[in-house]
């Protein structure tokens, strides 16, 4: 990394010791969120004492006094098939997801003992000097100490697709991760004491049976409760007339027998079995069987927008030239003005400059002053054929000042930014000037950014649809990308932004109007917890998402879904990781 623009002040800060870092560890405990889940132990018992597992073991006892051996081993077997069937494919399920989050470990460059070194990072600490650099995970929350042209991508805590600048001062937050520039960070918080930490702290304690085994249980119950009365009415009468008691008790097997599904739980297990090997060619992981017992009963999908309905990509969706110039110099221009920069928007000038053939061949860049957070724009000086000019692109307020514009022309291009702001786009301006120097410059025109919708988005929400399954979009992006999106997706209903959703009374809250509902925007994420829970009163609710701001959402769900690229800590919360 190059770090002759940004060098560590003794006078700032000082690096912890290995000691201090080792002591440190011992108080606060490891940087991770411990997931609690049950033990194979646990897991194991919990299906022997199940109601209708109590109840086999009771009839088994019952056959063994009577000496009816065949009956008894016969009962056995079920009961064990059941349990084995179930407990083996959670186990399965759990050891595929430990696999994939032992295989993406993430390394840290941290100062300790006044040298820069790579450490785990799960052995940060608070007070611990971190260094960060494009790409790298914010592994626990942080202030910036230094920074130089920083912009950290938010979404899997935020759901917004488009990096968020910070400067000194400033605080970023785990989970999230370096989109331009680089920066150094001192530690505050780790593990559970971190922004999101303490979230999930506040509704970890969420749980759920699935619709089967409620309606299992309920039908169980009812059975036995039949079988018990009619068991408790039968002894009396034996008993009054002095029946043997071996008589009596065959009586009893009999009626305890018919009171109980035996092969309910083993069937429904097999066949359930039968569909977790299916997902399981289809490269999904069924972590928890109760999950599918679910999914074909689920007639509400809250989905999160970014990484799931679009790519949680910056893409250049539009060129709008000005003037004498045609969408290919636009295009040309805005990729001299970006030649030595770093980041998603170079990345997405690229690809179209790639995609559409433009010529950028005939050039020499003399000059470049990079983008920051300060000047808001980059500026390249090029040698062309045509000769020397100045390049800018940027911010569009500051852009305009540069140009050479009338005050119509300036009210008339502010007017059309918004425009295109409020429909969800990203706004950048081109302009160039034949010789050196920004004053005076001709607008070139105007690049359209955005987080595109994936190819095959519309085409599944459609078939959800005929299948009877309503979806409701649940993002923290802002609200005229969503209502863009919402547009684009061609979903019914209104579009909440944060207004709307802080007058939201949960209490009082009808189904009626929750149902007019089809997107809300700049939701939080013990607010979209909020919404799952209240929409499971009237819904069997499925939840998608990819980053750990969908985590408590996903929990409380009757199904939670993580898709293929989510964060590690996701996967291991959902029920099926696809």
């Amino acid at each position: 990394m190059h770090m002759s623009s940004i060098t560590r002040q003794k006078e700032k800060y000082h690096s912890l010791t290995s000691k201090e870092a080792s002591q440190r560890l011992k108080e606060f405990g490891s940087n991770e969120i411990e997931q609690k889940g049950a033990g194979y132990f646990q897991k194991f018992v919990k299906w022997f004492i199940s109601p209708i597992s109590i109840m086999l073991f009771a009839a088994a006892a019952l056959s063994m006094i009577l000496g009816k051996a065949f009956d008894f081993y016969f009962i056995i077997f079920l009961a064990l098939l059941n349990i084995f069937v179930g407990f083996w494919h959670e186990k399965k399920a759990d050891s595929a997801i430990k696999k994939l989050q032992d295989s993406l470990a993430v390394q840290v460059k941290v100062e300790r003992d006044g040298k820069w070194q790579k450490t785990d990072s799960r052995d940060i600490v608070p007070d611990d000097i971190i260094r960060l650099g494009i790409g790298d995970i914010i592994p626990a929350d942080a202030k910036v100490l230094e920074a130089k042209n920083l912009s950290i991508n938010e979404s899997v805590l935020t759901g917004e697709s488009l990096p968020s600048e910070k400067k000194e001062g400033d605080k970023c937050f785990a989970g999230s991760f370096v989109a331009t520039g680089f920066a150094i960070c001192r530690v505050t918080s780790t593990g559970k004491h971190t922004y999101f930490g303490k979230t999930l702290i506040t509704v970890e304690k969420a749980s759920k049976r699935s619709l089967l085994e409620k309606d299992i249980l309920s039908i169980s119950k009812y059975l036995a409760a039949l079988s018990l009365a009619a068991v408790l009415i039968l002894s009396i009468v034996f008993v009054l007339e002095q029946k043997p008691i071996l008589e009596l008790l065959e009586l009893d097997l009999s009626l305890v027998i018919a009171g109980i599904p035996i092969s309910l739980p083993t069937v429904m297990t097999l066949i359930i079995s039968i569909g977790i090997v299916y997902l399981t060619k289809k490269k999904a992981i069924t972590r928890k069987v109760a999950s599918l017992e679910n999914l074909a009963n689920v007639n509400l999908l809250l989905t999160d927008k970014t990484g799931t309905l679009t790519r949680n990509e910056i893409n250049l969706v539009r060129i709008i030239p000005k003037g004498k110039f045609k969408e290919k110099d636009v295009l040309e221009f805005a990729y001299l003005a970006n030649y030595n920069a770093e980041g998603p928007i170079r990345d997405a000038i690229l690809k179209e400059v790639k995609e559409s053939g433009t010529d950028i061949t005939n050039y020499q860049i003399t000059d470049f002053t990079p983008y920051d957070s300060d000047r808001k724009r980059s500026t390249a000086q090029a040698e062309l054929a045509s000769g020397i000019q100045t390049i800018s692109i940027g911010a569009p307020q500051i852009i305009l000042k540069f140009c050479k514009l009338s005050a119509k022309q300036y009210k008339d291009e502010l007017k059309e930014i918004e425009g295109l702001a409020e429909n969800g786009y990203k706004s950048l301006l081109v302009s160039v000037r034949n010789g050196s120097g920004e004053k005076d410059m001709s607008l070139a025109g105007i690049i359209l950014f955005s987080d595109i919708l994936r190819s095959d988005s519309k085409e599944v929400l459609d078939f959800m649809h005929d299948q009877g399954i309503d979806t409701k979009l649940i993002t923290g992006d802002n609200f005229a990308i969503s209502k863009r999106i919402s547009r684009e997706l061609e979903l019914p209903g209104n579009v909440w932004g944060k207004e709307q959703i802080a007058a939201m009374d949960f209490k009082t809250l009808k189904a009626k109007d929750f149902d007019k509902v089809s997107v809300f925007s700049e939701i939080l994420p013990l607010e979209k917890f909020k919404i799952v829970e209240f929409a499971k009163k009237h819904y069997i609710v499925a939840v998608t998402g990819d980053g750990v701001n969908d985590i408590p959402p996903v929990e409380a769900s009757d199904v939670g879904i993580a898709v293929k690229k989510a964060v590690d800590a996701l996967k291991g919360a959902a029920d099926i990781v696809a």
